[in-house]
């Protein structure tokens, strides 16, 4: 009797396990499906264009841009490598000037209270060249000179209206033109290939627009525009135009001229998660602009135009600092700049203080003072030698014309 009772037992433990091992056999096989179809279909081109807009929409943030600080340097070269006809002995003191001249600036914006300031200078040979800076706010702006006047110089500057856009507006105008083109490239052509970039391999997701398809995808997305109310409310607040004009304007006929060639966009990705490391854009198979992730924040972009390649290197850290060096070759000419550029978003910022015996209307402005700007102009050490090399250089292409020196500017007190 026990042993009968015993096997029954033993018989429905058996049949409970078989049922959990089947319902857990059906759910590893639905996981696995589950894995298996979003695999595929994130790997369809289309959808990997749709997730990395959606990306690059989402990091785009319209409020870090209504008060932020951006400071930072512009500094040029031109390197001649080897004789060129083109560069004479003149060219070369042009050249030699660029390669010593650096830029300065600082801007401050503050959209919501209409606040500007900026700040620029220039400096030759490691000597100030130039250094003003300039101030608006309440319908008004401010100018310093700085050390060529004594004074601040301003003037009633109405553009409020040209800078009253509200954020807002602007958020909706960008979040609707993405749903726009959502709608719109789903009329494109999709295509995929397996590729071998820099030894390593990867997809290439090409997004198409031909002659077959450029007349539907623009119809769709102006289409969509013309029908979301909230993009033609905040286009008509922006542009201060009426929305049945705006409408009228957006769907009109358009003649969209004949392609020479297929306008191809590329994501180049590899991973599991199709991680996008390198975008182009061209015509056909040439590649006109391409933008490759080197490295965690350094990227590289390429621009080619008429053969004249332009290849530029983007560093960035924690999007606060950013290094960009630009260059091309012309022949035998390397050209190119450099800017760091610094950025802070939470700048305090301290309203400038002029006294009242310090200001100066634009229109009350005299003659002499415009001389005297002038000649402390003229008497920085970095517009001394600038004219120095400005006249060795008219010697050198005209030497029968003489300069004559200027006369002394008198300054009456």
């Amino acid at each position: 009797m026990e042993e009968n009772e015993q096997m029954e037992q033993f018989t429905d433990l058996m049949e409970k396990k078989g049922h959990k091992g089947l319902i857990c056999g059906v759910l590893v096989v639905l996981v696995l499906g589950l894995l298996a179809f979003g695999y595929f279909y994130k790997n369809k081109p289309e959808i990997v264009f749709k997730i990395a807009a959606n990306k690059t929409f989402k990091s785009f943030k319209i409020e870090d841009l209504a008060k932020i600080k951006t400071d930072g340097d512009l500094a040029f070269y031109v390197n001649v490598n080897g004789k060129s006809e083109l560069v004479t002995d003149e060219i070369k003191e042009v050249f030699n000037v660029l390669n010593n001249m650096l830029f300065k600036f600082s801007v401050y914006e503050d959209l919501d209270k209409k606040i500007y300031k900026l700040d620029i200078s220039a400096d030759y040979n490691k000597k100030e060249l130039l250094n003003i800076g300039a101030y608006y706010e309440d319908n008004k702006v401010y100018l310093d000179l700085k050390d060529l006047y004594d004074k601040i110089i301003y003037d009633e500057v109405k553009i409020t209206d040209e800078l009253d856009i509200d954020k807002n507006d602007v958020k909706v105008l960008i979040e609707e033109y993405f749903a726009a083109l959502d709608k719109g490239l789903v009329k494109a052509k999709y295509e995929k290939e397996k590729v071998e970039l820099d030894g390593s391999k990867a997809i290439k997701n090409k997004l198409i627009i031909n002659n077959d398809n450029i007349n539907e995808v623009y119809k769709t997305i102006v289409d969509y525009l013309a029908n979301s109310d909230k993009f033609m409310k905040a286009l008509a607040n922006i542009s201060d135009e009426k929305e049945a004009d705006l409408k009228k304007e957006l769907t009109q006929d358009i003649d969209i001229p004949k392609l020479e060639g297929d306008i191809v966009i590329s994501l180049y990705t590899k991973g599991f998660n199709n991680k996008v490391f390198k975008v182009s854009a061209g015509i056909n198979e040439l590649e006109i602009l391409s933008v490759n992730e080197k490295s965690r924040d350094n990227y590289e972009v390429v621009m080619n135009a008429d053969g004249i390649e332009l290849k530029c290197n983007i560093k960035s850290e924690n999007d606060k600092k950013v290094e960009l060096k630009c260059s091309t070759a012309i022949e035998k000419l390397e050209i190119g700049y450099t800017m760091n550029v610094n950025v802070d978003k939470n700048y305090k910022f301290e309203k400038p203080k002029y006294e009242e015996n310090k200001l100066i209307k634009f229109s009350d402005i005299k003659e002499e003072d415009s001389e005297k700007i002038m000649k402390n102009l003229a008497e920085k050490d970095a517009i001394e030698e600038l004219s120095d090399v400005f006249e060795s250089m008219m010697k050198q292409i005209s030497p029968e014309i003489e300069i004559e020196p200027e006369e002394e500017i008198q300054i009456i007190d």
